[in-house]
């Protein structure tokens, strides 16, 4: 019998009704054996195999084959390369798999009874196999073997790399060229389990700013990539420029005697640096003072600010510990200008409109009083 296990009790029983139908030949009053069909899915072969065997036809198929020798094939895999493990099958699941293709080696050896007589069976065993393959696109096999009684090897090739994620399953069969109605006589079962791919890059380096000095030659900047390797292609544009200023003028002076003064008894001083810098047209700017922006707990000074003016003295920007944001075009500056001077010119023409109301109230009450004394006789001509 080919292709046939008992496995479980019920396969006990499938196998007690076929040896009493070998006995009596009455298939008529044999209770048939439920059978599952087979679905398209991975997970149906996974679950039922090749489904369930009807009585019926496998006495129908064992009478069939009364002539055919009673072999049964053991089937061992390995990977090309490497002997051991060996299983009955091929399972991939991890994700090296998921880039390449990899081969396999197949090991066929037909299996006699114990007491099968060697000149009568097996020296004369040989058999014509004609192999498939249920996936051809992801798993190749060659199309024929020639089996005899000490086994044959071969490959089988599978490629996952076009496999959408998830699971896969593949069979490679033998069917006996001279006799396809026997069906399969071995299978070599190939579960694939593709995960979903997740991809991770990156480059770091351990220069956060790049500052090119006149006085160095260059700047070494360190990369690396820890996760995969990574295409790298160094690019700079230079589009900024650190310029250090000294100061024009600085003032030091103590503050009020009463308010500014520490508990030790210390007085509290203040240093009025002045600088000055030419906002050229185009450019931007961001002013930056390294030893006190961002500083609050850690630096001996009790506080700070700085305000940026332009040359008649309108301020643009007041900031305190925090570093200043990128002045564009020097449109801050000019903004804050308009600003003043629009706000001199509100305040002049309230003022100048005031005055003229006082004016025309004065004159006002000068005409109600002059009316007033001619009314009376009193009054005296100019």
């Amino acid at each position: 019998m080919r292709d046939v296990a008992s496995s479980n009790g019920r396969a006990d029983v499938v196998f007690g009704k076929l040896f009493s139908l070998q006995l009596e030949e009455d298939v008529t009053k044999v209770i048939f054996v439920l059978k599952t069909e087979d679905g398209g899915l991975p997970e149906d072969k996974l679950t039922v195999g090749q489904g369930l065997m009807q009585v019926d036809k496998a006495h129908e198929y064992i009478q069939k084959s009364h002539d055919i020798p009673s072999v049964w094939y053991k089937i061992k895999t390995n990977q090309v390369g490497k002997p051991t493990p060996t299983s009955r099958g091929i399972y991939l699941r991890d994700s090296c798999y998921c880039h390449q293709s990899t081969k396999w080696t197949v090991q066929v050896d037909p299996t006699f009874h114990d007491d099968a007589n060697n000149m009568e069976q097996l020296v004369p065993f040989e058999e014509c196999i004609e192999l498939h393959s249920t996936g051809e696109a992801v798993v190749k096999a060659p199309g024929f073997l020639l089996l005899t009684h000490n086994g044959r090897t071969f490959n089988i090739v599978v490629d996952r790399t076009n496999l959408s994620d998830g699971l896969h399953y593949y069979e490679v069969y033998g069917v006996d060229y001279n006799a396809p109605w026997c069906g399969p006589l071995f299978r070599i079962p190939i579960t694939i389990t593709k995960p979903i791919s997740i991809a991770f890059h990156g480059i770091n380096i351990n220069k956060e700013e790049v500052v090119l000095d006149g006085s160095e030659a260059h700047v070494r900047i360190d990369a690396q990539a820890l996760l995969s390797s990574e295409t790298l292609v160094p690019a700079a544009v230079l589009n900024q420029m650190r310029i250090p200023y000294r100061p024009v003028d600085a003032k030091l002076h103590a503050l009020t005697a009463d308010k500014d003064r520490l508990p030790s008894g210390k007085q509290t001083l203040a240093l009025t640096l002045t600088y000055k810098f030419k906002l050229e047209a185009g450019a931007n700017l961001q002013p930056q003072i390294p030893w006190l922006n961002n500083r609050i707990y850690d630096n001996k000074f009790e506080s700070q600010f700085y305000m940026i003016s332009d040359s008649n003295k309108v301020e643009g920007l007041i900031m305190d510990i925090a570093a200043a944001e990128e002045i564009t075009n020097g449109q801050e500056l000019e903004e804050a200008k308009q600003a003043v001077i629009e706000s001199e010119n509100k305040l002049k023409y309230k003022e100048e409109t005031a005055f003229a109301a006082m004016a025309a109230k004065d004159a006002a009450e000068k005409s109600l009083k002059l009316a007033h004394l001619r009314s009376l006789g009193l009054a005296t001509p100019w």
